[in-house]
């Protein structure tokens, strides 16, 4: 089977997608950083780290290209990997715009993007050599609030994109029926509603500790998933995953 990736289109292009494709995929695959150096000053950060496809390595160049930062090839135990990263702290400020804007929704990324403005504000070495183990002090209050009160925010559907490119699986088997797969570690909420954004009846599953996955076979449902990327494209190689996908779903007349 050949795979076509979809044509870029305008909305592909639009910064404004790009920035929430972007937070999600920081949501799923990227981090935050803050380091220091011998002690002397701060170092910020924020890297993606994939596979090393064309795919992939187009979708890093369009981001970088649109909000700043570079890509790069790294090599670490024999495997080359692509990375868009910034650690350019105007590049880094002009960033935080972005996510004031469109916020993470992961507790991981919220609490990190927290940990970054507090120690960019105080720009204390010392300051940051006494709270680096505690950033994540307070995610389980987090996610509690979040579990009980979390609202659809107006860029969902484009961070969704972003979000499924690193997180979501389209699964094709030999035998028996395609899937839609999602999981995430820690945040039930946001599975809960990814699995009410695609209409899923399935209950969410539980696999390891605290992490929450939910599996979609139905037809009906596996369609209405696909639909969603029609009208918010994946930019990277898990388009290349969906388009195979979705053709064996539209081939298949079974419910």
């Amino acid at each position: 089977m050949t795979s076509v990736l979809l044509p870029i289109t305008t909305k592909n292009l639009n910064p404004d997608f790009i920035k929430q494709f972007w937070v999600g995929l920081m949501d799923a695959e990227g981090s935050i950083q803050v380091n220091q150096w011998r002690k002397k000053n701060l170092q910020f950060r924020l890297v993606i780290k994939l596979a090393n496809l064309p795919e992939n390595v187009n979708m890093l160049k369009l981001i970088s290209n649109c909000i700043g930062g570079y890509v790069s090839f790294p090599k670490s135990k024999g495997v080359t990997n692509v990375i868009w990263k910034t650690d350019d702290r105007k590049i880094i400020l002009s960033i935080l715009s972005i996510l004031e804007q469109y916020p993470p929704l992961t507790s991981r990324l919220i609490l990190q993007l927290e940990f970054l403005k507090e120690c960019l504000a105080h720009n204390s070495v010392e300051k940051y050599l006494q709270t680096r183990h505690s950033k994540f002090i307070y995610q389980s209050n987090l996610i509690d609030k979040l579990n009980n009160n979390f609202n659809k925010p107006s860029y969902f559907n484009a961070w969704l994109s972003g979000f499924v490119e690193a997180e979501a699986s389209f699964v094709l088997r030999k035998k028996g029926y395609p899937s839609f797969t999602i999981g995430q570690n820690n945040d039930l909420y946001l599975i809960n509603f990814i699995n009410q954004q695609f209409n899923g009846i399935n209950k969410v599953l539980i696999k390891n500790k605290n992490f929450y996955v939910i599996e979609i076979y139905r037809k009906s449902l596996l369609l209405n998933i696909g639909a969603h990327f029609v009208d918010y494209p994946l930019l990277g190689y898990k388009n290349v995953s969906y388009k195979n996908w979705m053709s064996v779903i539209s081939s298949n007349n079974t419910e």
